[in-house]
């Protein structure tokens, strides 16, 4: 690797109200050169713990998609929707 250049590998962390654990594992990450090395990606699914709040502002470069779901004519996260007897109007990233 030149430049700062990363290699093209990406690791992708779901989450949903982790924040210690997720957290702690960056930490290891950091250590270990993993997050110059590779692409972290964090997918979080509606946390209501401060969880992307805290990753944003502990590591700003970290990419946090945070995912929604429109079901039953409301935003909500993920494990909200019950999928057998809702009808996903929509999922976005952002």
């Amino acid at each position: 690797m030149t430049n700062g250049s990363k290699e093209p590998v990406y690791i992708l962390i779901p989450v949903h109200n982790r924040k210690q654990t997720t957290l702690a594992c960056l930490g290891v990450l950091g250590q270990n050169g993993d997050l110059e090395r590779y692409h972290v990606v964090i997918v979080d699914d509606g946390s209501t713990d401060g969880t992307a709040e805290a990753i944003h502002s502990l590591y700003p470069d970290i990419t946090i998609l945070r995912v929604t779901v429109i079901c039953g004519g409301q935003v909500r996260s993920p494990w909200e929707c019950d999928m057998p007897t809702n009808t996903v109007q929509s999922i976005s990233f952002g």
